[in-house]
């Protein structure tokens, strides 16, 4: 019969621990890089993003009349997403140090991934300079106003697409729509799977 020495398996288990760190890390930022570029490129589809970068003339889908960029009011020329993406590129990030999960049969190294917090995200959407808020809180809360919003090529409008009059046209109003909080669920459950 042999007999394992378990203080040998030990020690050298333990010095192998740092070769395990670094190709579990290496793993866990491949997994986190694919996960991050599904969601910007999911961010990149959404009817959202599309109508902020589109056209200020172009009709969208999410309202009655005109588009997002035009009824938020940016100025014409605007790059309203691009601060958006480039936080969410640079802020998602693993954090630094996995923590070591010991089980009876094995070990694993968990990662944590770092996100922006809802205030950053905020901060990078800001509504035009004549309101406050963040755009990206209107998108998915709604937004007062779309009742006296008028679509069109008018000489006073600052983003070219549309101004607001003082009364009512429509009885339309816009409540919001799922945005970045859904996509960003979907960024969770591909790389907790």
């Amino acid at each position: 019969m042999a007999r394992i020495n378990i203080q040998y398996i030990k020690r050298d288990l333990e010095k192998a621990v740092p070769q395990f760190r670094n190709l579990s890390k290496g793993a866990a930022i491949s997994k986190l890089n694919g996960a991050k570029n599904e969601l910007l490129r999911d961010l990149d589809e959404h009817q959202v993003t599309k109508e902020l970068e589109g056209d200020p003339l172009a009709q969208g889908k999410i309202l009655t009349e005109g588009n997002l960029f035009s009824f938020f009011g940016f100025n014409e020329g605007e790059d309203v997403t691009s601060e958006l993406k480039e936080v969410l590129k640079d802020q998602i990030v693993l954090a630094p140090n996995p923590r070591l999960d010991i089980k009876s049969k094995s070990f694993n190294f968990v990662y944590v991934v770092e996100e922006p917090s809802k205030k950053e995200l905020e901060i990078a959407t800001p509504m035009p300079e004549w309101t406050n808020g963040s755009w990206l809180t209107r998108v998915e809360k709604g937004l007062k106003g779309l009742e006296a919003f008028m679509a069109g090529s008018f000489r006073n409008s600052r983003s070219g697409g549309g101004i607001q009059i003082p009364h009512n046209i429509r009885s339309d109003s816009f409540n919001g729509v799922s945005y970045l909080t859904e996509m960003l669920k979907k960024f969770r459950k591909r790389i907790s799977s």
